[in-house]
């Protein structure tokens, strides 16, 4: 396929198999790539390295230039080309105050960018963190019986005040669906 012309992203696809670094593998294996230690034009090196550094990812570079993902990984390495974003302390504070409003980390992702994940750690770090509200099994069992009974999750979530999401993941930790019950006629939770 690859000597046909088709692409290492495309021979991915079609013959469904999860990493591209395998293929990149046996192309080395049968002479088909040349290895990772092996040398690349430096016009194409400078090419790879300006659009990593410019925020393209790796997989993407490939395929517009068929130069293994994990070689310019290796190469932006070398040469000392970070992605890590750093944020100001101002956007740090604006972050925490946001959280210290009522915002969900998601929530502060979506008005500013900064990824949730980022700002989690910032949480945490600031100590500040509200804590993952525990529900009793009593609870769980139930909302699990209004669905069962017939309410959608939404419903369920307005008449106890529990967040829909978390009803629906314990829906789906108790592998349910709409009149779906345990082995002993009761929901499995």
């Amino acid at each position: 396929m690859f000597d046909l012309g088709y692409s290492i992203q495309e021979i991915q696809y079609l013959l469904d198999i999860p990493s591209r670094r395998t293929i990149r593998k046996w192309f080395r294996e049968f002479g088909k790539l040349p290895g990772l230690s092996e040398q690349y034009p430096d016009s194409l090196k400078e090419q790879c390295l300006l659009s990593y550094a410019n925020g393209l990812p790796p997989k993407e570079i490939e395929d517009a230039v068929n130069v293994p993902a994990d070689t310019i990984t290796l190469w932006a390495a070398q040469a000392g080309i970070s992605r890590e974003r750093k944020y100001t302390l101002e956007e740090k504070q604006a972050c925490l105050k946001l959280y210290e409003r009522g915002n969900s980390s998601n929530a502060i992702f979506e008005r500013t960018g900064i990824p949730a994940v980022t700002i989690r750690s910032w949480i945490a770090e600031a100590g500040i963190g509200r804590g993952q509200k525990r529900y009793s099994e009593e609870e769980k069992e139930h909302c699990i019986q209004l669905y069962l009974a017939g309410k959608s999750s939404t419903e369920v979530a307005k008449l106890t005040g529990i967040k829909g999401e978390t009803i629906r993941s314990w829906l789906r930790k108790a592998n349910l669906s709409r009149g779906s019950q345990g082995a002993s006629g009761h929901p499995s939770v």
